[in-house]
């Protein structure tokens, strides 16, 4: 009980983190370049954060005395896989403070062009809804009306009738079925990426057909 309470917890600290990715990176931007160690700028933005979980902040603090680099902080933190990509080479080839800089840029469009592709797809996706509970109402109503009609008057339904009817009665199932398909099969690629190495996941999304165009597009 107590280890779920605990991971209950990590989650929600992640989540606060989440938040404020990018203010974490603009104030350790502005501190290593006033003359912080990267140890001293990340507990003091830490600090400053607020977020009251003693656990995770004794992980870090035995984390940077133990010489924990920003790459390794940052993918504690939760950051995306193209952002570490950045921060791990600059830390070994390239210099950090302006490797940030850029990371800032890049992550604060990407937020943005996340929130616009949210908003973007909210409308089909109410409208799909929308015409969803229609065809469920037509069925459990109209439909049975219709049927019942047919019977009484002993009449031959025509073949676009028929054609329609079947689509009516079968569209919420079949709806159903697609979307639990693409459901298990967005996780189960997730959970077998988690388990590759940075440079094999990349490699796999920039080959996927279709996919690809977009993943290329999203990450530059």
């Amino acid at each position: 009980m107590k280890r779920f309470y605990e991971s209950i917890r990590f989650k929600r600290t992640l989540r606060q983190l989440h938040v404020q990715h990018i203010l974490i990176m603009e104030r350790l931007y502005q501190l290593l370049l006033h003359g912080f160690t990267f140890a001293e700028a990340m507990l003091f933005i830490y600090e400053q954060l607020n977020i009251r979980h003693p656990t995770f902040e004794n992980q870090l603090i035995e984390k940077l005395k133990g010489g924990a680099n920003c790459y390794d902080i940052f993918r504690m933190f939760g950051y995306p896989e193209t952002i570490l990509m950045q921060l791990y080479f600059a830390e070994r080839y390239g210099s950090l403070p302006e490797t940030l800089k850029l990371c800032h840029q890049f992550y604060t469009k990407n937020r943005k062009l996340k929130k616009q592709l949210i908003k973007t797809i909210q409308y089909p996706i109410v409208l799909i809804l929308i015409f969803l509970a229609l065809i469920v109402t037509l069925n459990h109503t109209v439909m049975q009306q219709f049927d019942q009609m047919y019977e009484t008057m002993q009449l031959n339904q025509s073949s676009l009738q028929y054609i329609v009817k079947m689509f009516i009665q079968n569209f919420p199932a079949i709806f159903l079925i697609i979307l639990l398909v693409i459901v298990s099969t967005y996780y189960i690629v997730k959970l077998r990426l988690n388990h590759l190495p940075i440079k094999r996941q990349v490699h796999f999304l920039t080959h996927l057909p279709i996919f690809k165009r977009y993943y290329k597009l999203f990450t530059t």
